[in-house]
């Protein structure tokens, strides 16, 4: 269909991820956002189509979604939330899927800001999404963000499983994945 035929007009261009959601009162951005959720959900109907009992997951990049510019890259802004969060996602019942998986790499891994981090898996459980729906992605590719931190926050706020992001890193610098609550990362010498 050609741009602005759904609409019956040509649809607002928008430049930024912090342009106004609301535009046109919000008929372009909700235009945006429904496509996507229609999307994802004839995605979903062909693979249950094909394996009825596959399990869908949504990783949602919070640090991008952000309502406002944020982190040592000043990713996010109110459109992108908008658009890439549709109402029905907020909601497991609405949803059409079975798990959600909220990352913030860039919080964590770049920005090592785990305010910002933590923002985010609060995001997760604030959703209307039971916790044993919920995953957290957690990055330990880049050497010295308090990662073991963010773990901890999201398994102490009911998330049930974190993923640690990528298993190479992991080997390469020969991290253990399950180290011991509260063990020191510093030597005295």
């Amino acid at each position: 269909m050609p741009r602005g035929q759904a609409l019956g007009r040509p649809l607002r261009l928008f430049t930024s991820p912090v342009d106004d959601p609301q535009a046109n009162d919000g008929t372009d951005a909700t235009f945006l956002r429904n496509r996507l959720r229609d999307h994802v959900a004839a995605l979903a109907a062909h693979i249950h189509g094909s394996y009825p009992t596959a399990k869908l997951e949504l990783l949602f990049p919070f640090d991008v979604n952000y309502p406002t510019p944020a982190g040592v890259h000043q990713i996010g802004g109110r459109l992108n939330r908008f658009v890439n969060l549709p109402a029905e996602w907020e909601h497991k019942a609405t949803s059409g899927l079975d798990r959600l998986k909220i990352e913030a790499l860039d919080f964590g891994a770049w920005s090592r800001d785990l305010n910002l981090s933590r923002a985010a898996v609060l995001f997760g459980v604030s959703l209307d999404w039971p916790k044993d729906s919920l995953r957290h992605l957690v990055p330990v590719f880049q050497p010295g963000y308090a990662w073991r931190k963010e773990c901890r926050t999201a398994l102490g706020e009911g998330v049930p499983a974190v993923t640690l992001w990528a298993f190479d890193h992991i080997c390469l610098f020969g991290i253990d994945p399950n180290p011991a609550p509260g063990r020191p990362t510093s030597k005295r010498f």
